[in-house]
């Protein structure tokens, strides 16, 4: 262990928020130069998305390879590696030639950006559990209040002032001056004998007869699919049916701040009402948002601009009260093997998304149903799953009280009886 002192609750959040916004910041940011790179690289329409998939596809094969080794070798060193790695892949894009080399450097970035949220979780677990462990992670995240406004307004005057490949400059400073901080103030939290101790494989099993987690996990990855396809796909819903790209970092910050403020409520509230009553809420207003606009377009076919940004407000506003605590409830039976398990949930739900945005970015060309329907079909599959998670654990418990009264023996000559009292009294 560390001989450094950890930092005090406000300084360890904003440290936390600081390396956890890395993915999000490297999301948001490139989405004004959509067009530039496209006249640039030589690429139109849905193959602007993929420098998005790319990112996600290369979060996918960080969260796998950094999640064992933070649990074997400790999470500064594999976060400090995970930052390099980034670091690299983001040269890779200031230089890129072609379009293939910016997927190159993407795919270095998204596996660079998870090691860095793998490690980020798997301290805030070691520090944390239950509720508290909810309320601090969406402490962590409601930096996302403020990206989805400050992440396209810098893209756009970074790409009108000093050109697209400026981004990525800013993204490698960035990268830098969180890792710096983090290693000259935050200790090691996984324990000595946890590091020597611990196997790959003993964490795999472990996290894959947690039955509830699995199913958790791909209904994280559905509900991640929406939310990555509006946000690889929205240059173009500005673009294509509303005509708004000159205004598109205002309009998008609007909505996708609803995902931080989501996150806000749930901090303040997640401690009174518990992670599943607030996940509950946000399905339930999903499901409702998509199902009512869904019938408006069937009947419409076309909507104002008011209504679709009124709708994708309550969409990620919804997302925003289910990840948090979905996270949670994921990590919460796997103690100091959270490192491991952060990155097995968080590679299937990036494979699960990944599927789920190809998918609506397949299907997407140009209508605006093009992209209701997919997301009203996944929202309600996750629902669905959700529910059958629930009655899962429910049925779980009852095996477990069944199993306990029938081990119940007669009581003893000394000790204690079958009512719990003492047969001496």
């Amino acid at each position: 262990m560390s001989n450094k002192r950890t930092p005090g609750a406000v300084a360890s959040i904003t440290l936390y928020a600081l390396l956890t916004a890395v993915t999000a910041l490297s999301l948001d940011i490139i989405l004004p130069a959509y067009s530039l790179i496209g006249y640039e690289l030589g690429v139109t329409g849905a193959g602007l998305q993929h420098n998005l998939l790319v990112f996600v596809a290369g979060m996918l094969v960080g969260e796998l390879v950094s999640g064992g080794l933070a649990d074997r070798y400790g999470r500064r060193p594999v976060l400090a590696l995970s930052a390099a790695v980034f670091i690299g892949g983001t040269l890779a894009c200031v230089f890129a030639p072609t379009y293939t080399w910016l997927l190159v450097g993407r795919l270095l970035q998204g596996m660079g950006a998870a090691g860095q949220k793998i490690c980020t979780r798997a301290i805030i677990r070691d520090r944390y559990s239950g509720a508290a462990m909810a309320s601090v992670m969406s402490y962590v995240l409601v930096v996302l209040v403020a990206l989805p406004f400050i992440a396209p307004m810098l893209g756009a005057t970074f790409t009108g002032m000093l050109g697209w490949r400026s981004i990525f400059v800013f993204l490698g400073f960035y990268a830098c001056a969180a890792l710096v901080w983090f290693w000259v103030r935050h200790p090691e939290t996984l324990p000595q004998k946890s590091l020597a101790n611990l196997h790959f494989s003993t964490a795999l099993r472990a996290f894959f007869r947690q039955k509830r987690s699995l199913l958790l996990t791909i209904m994280a990855g559905l509900l991640f699919g929406v939310h990555l396809g509006f946000i690889s796909l929205s240059p173009l819903l500005f673009a294509d049916l509303f005509a708004v790209q000159d205004r598109f970092p205002f309009y998008f910050g609007c909505v996708a701040c609803a995902f931080g403020i989501a996150l806000l409520f749930n901090a303040r509230y997640v401690v009174y009402w518990g992670m599943e009553k607030m996940i509950f809420i946000g399905l339930t207003v999903i499901v409702a948002v998509q199902i009512f606009f869904l019938i408006a377009l069937i009947y419409t076919e076309t909507v104002p601009f008011t209504v679709f940004l009124a709708h994708t407000f309550l969409l990620l506003f919804s997302l925003g009260l289910i990840f948090g605590n979905l996270t949670t409830l994921i990590l919460q039976p796997l103690g100091r093997m959270a490192g491991v398990g952060s990155a097995l949930s968080s590679a299937l739900s990036s494979a699960v998304a990944l599927v789920v945005s190809f998918a609506m970015g397949f299907i997407y060309e140009g209508k605006l149903d093009q992209f209701v329907f997919p997301c009203t079909f996944t929202v309600l599959a996750a629902t669905a799953i959700f529910v059958l998670s629930t009655r899962s654990q429910l049925r779980g418990e009852v095996g477990h009280l069944v199993h306990t009264d029938n081990d119940v023996s007669a009581p003893k000559q000394s000790g204690t009886t079958a009512s719990g009292c003492d047969s001496n009294e």
